[in-house]
């Protein structure tokens, strides 16, 4: 069991690495629209991302509302980041 959960430990470290490493992107992207006066949100980019994710779920097994609802929140924190950048 230990070993086990060392390896969920491992992959957890992995995901807020990558977690992390997108929201330097985020910010970077927030960056960009501000300089071009764009809009924070863009919806047709959002409802792309989750279609992408969940057919990306379904293909590994995994429950496609969840990822859904997990990638509303990362989109919604994404939002945030870029709203309140300097």
């Amino acid at each position: 069991m230990k070993q086990i959960r060392q390896k969920i430990d491992a992959i957890d470290k992995k995901l807020i690495n990558l977690l992390a490493k997108r929201t330097g992107f985020v910010v970077e992207l927030g960056e960009i629209k501000k300089q071009k006066n764009l809009p924070i949100g863009d919806k047709n980019r959002e409802m792309e991302i989750l279609a992408g994710v969940q057919k990306l779920a379904e293909k590994h097994g995994l429950n496609p509302q969840f990822i859904k609802k997990l990638y509303a929140e990362i989109i919604n924190e994404s939002k945030r980041i870029q709203s309140h950048e300097k």
